[in-house]
């Protein structure tokens, strides 16, 4: 939340209305999680708590280049930044295995599956948007992978 409110002003930020709406669905997706169902595997709070370390290092390396909706501020390339260009998705990724693994069910799975549908299609819109920027497409060219190193 601190990084939210105190980021640095951007210098431009996307007008599309579809970036706004798949932001606000994609961060608003996981609320809808609900805890129940059956455990396939207890050591699922393990990957939770992988991921919301993954989180952390993610805010920490963006520090105030933080953004919910895309926007072009000073582009990142340290920390957690230098292996893939979305680590915050990453760490998405962790949380929503660990939570699923701890509560699965029909509707958890529906809710988790629409929710990374929604961080895929977020991934393509943030990086059609930012690979306007000279410094972002070179970026783009020496950070090959989006989520996962040597994967995707």
């Amino acid at each position: 939340a601190f990084f939210f409110v105190f980021r640095g002003a951007p210098r431009r930020v996307s007008e599309s209305a579809a970036d706004w709406v798949v932001a606000f669905l994609g961060t608003a997706a996981p609320l809808l999680l609900f805890p129940g169902g059956t455990t396939i595997w207890s050591g699922g709070d393990l990957i939770v708590i992988l991921g919301s370390v993954m989180q952390i290092g993610g805010l920490l390396s963006l520090n105030r280049s933080f953004a919910v909706v895309p926007a072009q501020r000073v582009i990142k390339t340290g920390g957690l930044y230098r292996y893939v260009r979305h680590p915050m998705y990453t760490s998405y990724l962790l949380l929503f295995a660990g939570y699923f693994l701890m509560n699965m069910s029909p509707y958890n799975a529906l809710v988790i599956c629409m929710a990374i549908g929604l961080m895929f299609l977020r991934i393509e819109l943030e990086e059609r948007y930012l690979l306007a920027d000279e410094q972002y497409r070179a970026y783009h060219a020496t950070v090959r992978f989006r989520l996962i190193p040597y994967i995707y």
